[in-house]
C-alpha cells in the first residue's frame, strides 16, 4: 500500500481568514502595547509566540484520513487523532451523510470513539463521508467536504488491497 494515500478536508477559507483577522488585530494591539512601553519584552515575546502558534493551528484545522502499510490514521487536526490497524478493518466505504447526522457548525465531532454506536468528525458541514467499519462493528465517519474523486479513489484502492489474495 502506498504511504502517500491520504485526503485532507480543510476549514473553509472564509472561516480561516476571519480567524486570522482576529489574530492580526490581537497582534496589532500587542505591537502597539510594546511600542508604547506598556508591555515589557518578556510578556511581548510570550504573547507573540502564543499568537503565532494559534495562527499555525488555524491553517491546520481539517479532517484527514491517511492509509499506510500497517494502519489507517484519521482524525480532526489539531485535536482528535485515531489509528486503526489494517487487520482490524472490515470495510471502508464512501457514503452520503443524512441531514439529521450532519454537523451543522463549521467544525466538530459527534459521538465517542470508544463506543460501538459510532463517531463522526467533520469540518465544513460535509454531505459526504468516508465510513470505516471495524471487525468489532465500531463505526467511524470522516467528513470529506468536496473531495469526492479523491475519496472514491482512496476507498477503491484500500478495498482492493483487502480483497486481494495474499
Amino acid at each position: 500500500m502506498n504511504s502517500s494515500l491520504q485526503l485532507h478536508n480543510y476549514l473553509h477559507s472564509g472561516w480561516r481568514l476571519g480567524l486570522l483577522g482576529i489574530l492580526a488585530v490581537a497582534t496589532f494591539f500587542l505591537v502597539v502595547g510594546f511600542w508604547n512601553d506598556s508591555i515589557s519584552l518578556i510578556p511581548f515575546i510570550v504573547l507573540a509566540l502564543i499568537l503565532f502558534t494559534l495562527n499555525v493551528l488555524v491553517f491546520k484545522i481539517c479532517t484527514y484520513i491517511r492509509i499506510d502499510n500497517s494502519s489507517v490514521h484519521f482524525g480532526q487536526l489539531p485535536l482528535i487523532k485515531q489509528q486503526i490497524p489494517r487487520k482490524n478493518i472490515a470495510y471502508i466505504a464512501l457514503e452520503s451523510i443524512p441531514s439529521e447526522q450532519r454537523i451543522h457548525r463549521e467544525w466538530g465531532a459527534k459521538g465517542n470513539p470508544h463506543q460501538p454506536a459510532g463517531f463522526f468528525m467533520d469540518v465544513n458541514s460535509s454531505t459526504e463521508a468516508i465510513t470505516i467499519t471495524t471487525k468489532d462493528n465500531r463505526l467511524y465517519k470522516v467528513g470529506i467536504g468536496t473531495e469526492l474523486r479523491g475519496a472514491a479513489e482512496l476507498v477503491d484502492r484500500f478495498m482492493r488491497t483487502i480483497e486481494a489474495p495474499r
